[in-house]
């Protein structure tokens, strides 16, 4: 799980899908470290979470034709409700939906400059990236439900398939109320 910043320490679990536990976990101080992972993925699938404070999920309602064509006008819906230019971003398309009688698609979009970076450690300390999520989508979904827990200061909530959050510990009552 990367942190906000390449200071910030990292975790890390190794989990074994064979033996359907986690066989080894620990922290990094920070992103110089990373190379201490490289050998225990040599022969895994490396999923990288990032923080979901860094990360806006969107479900977007998509016009009556849509196609590939228009994937690439998708940058441009999203202006309306970003607070930041599209160029910016760094905009991952996700599975389609429906939003009542609508076909929508859901859409994560980042920093495009913070995420390369990222993206571009992983490359210098040799961790070939199988997978990337938001960390708080891990949670599990349930029915009418919020589901929560604290990682390092902060609480991660999930609210159904495509609706996450992250909050500090020292805003958590506000949040909740």
């Amino acid at each position: 799980r990367t942190g906000q910043t390449e200071q910030e320490t990292l975790n890390w679990l190794i989990y074994s899908p064979q033996e359907q536990e986690i066989i080894a976990s620990g922290e990094l101080a920070n992103a110089s470290h990373l190379s201490e992972l490289s050998e225990k993925a040599q022969s895994r699938e490396v999923v990288v979470l990032l923080p979901s404070d860094q990360v806006q999920l969107k479900t977007v309602a998509l016009p009556a034709k849509w196609n590939r064509k228009l994937e690439q006008a998708l940058p441009y819906m999203l202006e309306e409700d970003i607070a930041c230019d599209v160029d910016d971003l760094f905009i991952a398309v996700g599975e389609s939906t429906m939003i009542d009688e609508q076909h929508a698609i859901r859409v994560a979009m980042v920093d495009k400059e913070w995420f390369e970076q990222w993206l571009a450690l992983f490359v210098e300390h040799n961790l070939s990236v199988y997978k990337i999520l938001p960390d708080a989508l891990l949670l599990p979904t349930a029915d009418d439900a919020i589901t929560a827990i604290e990682l390092n200061g902060q609480w991660l909530f999930k609210q159904g398939q495509w609706h996450i959050s992250a909050v500090e510990s020292s805003w958590l009552n506000g949040y909740l109320t």
